[in-house]
């Protein structure tokens, strides 16, 4: 769905003879169907600095929709779906994340870095969950680039400071081996992922 004005501009019609004088000049659509996609190469975090798309994605797109605005954080679409007339979040990122999700009960301030595959962390406080956004799997450098700004970014907004380290407790993840090398003295709570999944239920 169009989440911007300019989404709406790029469909309009083109002015006709019968346009009023003072209506603003519309662009002609160049096709009557366009495909708008995460610039992203597979596997790896959307690319948020216009030249650097220019230059990794030229291959993959017959045109870019530019600004001149910077994008400061890494951020995906989101996907959601209707469950008997509920908004449904399958996934959490642009207009959802970091939006607080309430708990039933106050919490230490801990960071949770979960699994490699379809990766977000979570950071609590008092009685509040605040979800990142999609960062993507972390199978190479670049997403765990990404992953480890929006950490320190979600940090610093929300001023948590994290007493405990919480990640996936397979040894081969990006994720897990992250936190040990990133938690100092602070402890780290290894958490099978499908006793995870039912305690997030």
């Amino acid at each position: 769905l169009p989440y911007t004005p300019l989404h709406h501009l790029l469909f309009a019609p083109a002015p006709t003879a019968s346009t009023p004088e003072h209506a603003a000049p519309r662009p002609s659509p160049p096709a009557t169907l366009l495909i708008m996609t995460s610039g992203n190469l597979s596997d790896e975090p959307i690319v948020k600095e216009n030249e650097e798309a220019r230059t990794k994605l030229a291959a993959l797109a017959e045109g870019f929709l530019l600004h001149d605005r910077a994008i400061h954080v890494h951020c995906d679409d989101s996907v959601v779906r209707l469950f008997h007339g509920h908004e449904l979040p399958l996934r959490r990122s642009r207009g959802y994340a970091p939006f607080p999700v309430k708990l039933p009960f106050d919490v230490a301030p801990i960071l949770a870095v979960g699994g490699e595959l379809k990766a977000t962390f979570c950071l609590t406080r008092d009685r509040h969950a605040f979800m990142s956004q999609h960062i993507g799997d972390m199978e190479n450098l670049e997403t765990l680039d990404a992953f480890a700004r929006a950490v320190d970014h979600m940090q610093a907004i929300f001023r948590i400071t994290p007493t405990a380290v919480a990640c996936d407790l397979h040894p081969g993840y990006l994720s897990t081996h992250w936190a040990h090398a990133t938690a100092g003295e602070r402890p780290v709570i290894a958490v099978q992922h499908h006793h995870a999944h039912i305690a997030a239920v």
